[in-house]
């Protein structure tokens, strides 16, 4: 076998060692990750609400929701994926009230 073909196979060797770790952090991440079904859970239990939205951000490992409250203010939550820790972000406009009618 010469040197260059040698060369060749242990750089692809190394190269397919590298892609094949990568991938095994990334399950792994995502193996301890929360579904999405028990983050709307949680959030629906923890501010007496509902899940208006569910957005993943892979980039970051967390879930953003909104979520309608019992008394009609619309939160938004930033969800840790793994850990499962929320936190309310900001707090938006109230729903307008139903009109009352006069008799």
């Amino acid at each position: 076998m010469t040197l260059k073909i040698r060369h060749s196979i242990i750089n692809k060797t190394q190269s397919l060692l590298l892609v094949l770790s990568q991938l095994i952090l990334i399950n792994f991440t995502f193996a301890n990750s929360l579904t999405e079904q028990q983050v709307i859970q949680q959030a629906e239990r923890l501010f007496n609400g509902r899940v208006v939205t569910l957005t993943p951000n892979t980039d970051k490992n967390i879930f953003i929701i909104r979520l309608l409250t019992d008394k009609a203010k619309i939160i938004l939550i930033e969800a840790d994926a793994v850990s499962g820790n929320m936190q309310r972000k900001n707090f938006e406009p109230t729903l307008p009230a139903k009109p009352t009618q006069n008799k």
